[in-house]
């Protein structure tokens, strides 16, 4: 959807403005279900989770080796908070980041000393390996996809193994000529 990235960035800094604004398109509605105090509520609910999703964000941000016991019990703590609330407040539970926040992020955090290293580029380019890896697996049964799968990254993730690729890549690879002088037109 259209709201990813800097949008969200920018939505999350500005949450108590906006939701101000809310409020006050709400209480001017005369035959509202909710009463002023219900209505301050909600909005103060959905507010108090904007601050805490931005710093739950501001702290999965942490680069590797950055991290530390304190950044991952606050993370924690946030955590619990944020998710207490985003059931509170009823919303559903099915997104693939509210998921990725509850089951992996503080996981992840803590394995690698800090996820901020990963960013978008990094998981599309783990998109793109999977599509390929999904085409060279195709014909298999979902069993032997797997095990191919997992063979693969784990080979992949060899470091002498990323050491031979680089050789190869550096022998093998295509020397190219930025320069314009030889794409002259006759």
């Amino acid at each position: 959807g259209d709201l990813t990235g800097v949008k969200v960035k920018v939505l999350l800094q500005n949450i108590d403005k906006i939701f101000e604004e809310f409020k006050t398109e709400i209480m001017s509605i005369d035959d509202r279900a909710a009463d002023d105090n219900e209505v301050t509520t909600q909005i103060e609910m959905y507010t108090h989770l904007g601050f805490i999703l931005d710093g739950i964000f501001s702290m999965a941000r942490t680069k590797c080796g950055d991290l530390t016991k304190e950044m991952i019990n606050l993370t924690r703590r946030m955590n619990i908070a944020a998710l207490h609330l985003w059931r509170c407040l009823q919303m559903s539970m099915l997104g693939l980041k509210i998921h990725g926040i509850e089951d992996h992020l503080l996981n992840q955090m803590e394995e690698y000393n800090g996820t901020g290293d990963f960013t978008e580029d990094f998981v599309e380019q783990a998109h793109q390996y999977g599509v390929k890896e999904e085409a060279r697996t195709r014909s298999l049964n979902r069993f032997q996809a797997f095990n191919s799968h997992s063979r693969w990254e784990f080979t992949s993730n060899q470091v002498g193994v990323q050491r031979a690729k680089e050789k190869v890549m550096k022998l093998s690879g295509r020397q190219r000529n930025r320069g314009t002088d030889d794409k002259k037109l006759d």
